[in-house]
């Protein structure tokens, strides 16, 4: 792909990288920075796309992860501070979003799948990509950063869905290295993910917090 090419089809998608950050983001300002930002980060690493068909999950990957460098930042500097789903869908005559507090608080690759399927107009398949990518990203910096312990938060949910491929977890599982111990939460897990386990817990609530309307708490439920 040249660079007139490059241009060409980013143009055309501009708007839906737009929307989707918005919702990451929660500012029109750090919507639009994090779009320019992925442009730049996009071609300079242009020669690293193999597949040019795949370019608009190519590029919203280095979108997502853009929003979420920011998102980084922000809790670094201002430590629990909200997150940053806004209250409403953005200026392009989106309605109020009522369950903004429960999208914020779903687990990072639950809320990618909301925002990306559900928000910005991805379809199944596009969505799956780019959570597949996202999964082999964390499995991948675990392995080099040489963890002991991996936590695939709602893995479970994601396979169940059809976001992410049973086989992609399975196959990261039967060649992980033999130190590292990963942990998959989720309803439901599948038979293909039970199968690989060695310990089953199944967790049943007995009592909680939000039956007194306590709601849920950053650093606890999510």
């Amino acid at each position: 792909m040249d660079q007139q090419e490059f241009a060409d089809r980013t143009e055309a998608i501009k708007t839906r990288l737009y929307r989707t950050a918005y919702l990451y983001l929660g500012s029109e300002a750090d919507a639009l920075e994090a779009v320019d930002e992925t442009v730049y980060r996009a071609l300079r690493r242009l020669k690293q796309l193999q597949t040019p068909a795949l370019f608009e999950t190519w590029i919203t990957r280095i979108l997502i992860n853009t929003c979420q460098d920011e998102l980084r930042r922000r809790r670094r500097f201002h430590p629990g501070g909200a997150d940053a789903l806004p209250d409403t869908a953005g200026p392009d005559d989106y309605e109020h979003l009522p369950l903004r507090e429960a999208i914020r608080r779903l687990p990072e690759e639950l809320r990618s799948v909301v925002i990306l399927r559900f928000f910005s107009g991805y379809t199944q398949a596009e969505t799956a990509a780019a959570l597949v990518r996202t999964f082999d990203a964390a499995v991948g910096y675990a392995v080099r950063e040489g963890a002991t312990l991996l936590v695939l938060d709602e893995v479970c949910a994601a396979v169940n869905g059809g976001f992410l491929p049973e086989k992609t977890v399975t196959d990261f599982l039967e060649n992980r290295p033999d130190m590292l111990e990963v942990v998959l939460t989720g309803r439901s897990p599948s038979a293909g993910l039970t199968a690989h386990a060695d310990y089953i817990t199944e967790m049943q609530k007995r009592r909680h917090p939000y039956e007194k309307g306590v709601a849920a708490r950053e650093g606890i439920e999510f």
